[in-house]
């Protein structure tokens, strides 16, 4: 997860789920504020409620993340550390299933 914790949260499968239909995930930035706005930017993509504002495939997704990852030291962002890395791609590879 890119900020530990779940984009939507809920005491049973059925709250969840109405929670993703209904209401928006907090802010990347204002759990972790140092993160990349362009990050944000791509899991807020992936979250997006109707399917033509999500990424219309996984490789538009990994295309994203490489060019987050290649920028960040260049904007003033710090890259994203390889050990994290592993996370938090599987965290927006999840965050697109449930998304989908």
């Amino acid at each position: 997860m890119v900020t530990g914790k779940r984009a939507f949260e809920g005491k049973s499968t059925i709250s969840v789920a109405s929670a993703i239909l209904e209401k928006d995930p907090e802010p990347i930035s204002k759990i972790q504020p140092m993160s990349p706005p362009a990050l944000e930017h791509a899991v807020k993509t992936c979250l997006a409620k109707e399917p033509e504002e999500r990424w219309q495939s996984a490789a538009d997704v990994a295309r994203e993340l490489r060019w987050i990852s290649e920028i960040g030291a260049q904007a003033g962002i710090p890259a994203p550390i390889s050990t994290h890395r592993k996370k938090r791609d599987r965290a927006i590879w999840i965050a697109v299933g449930v998304a989908s």
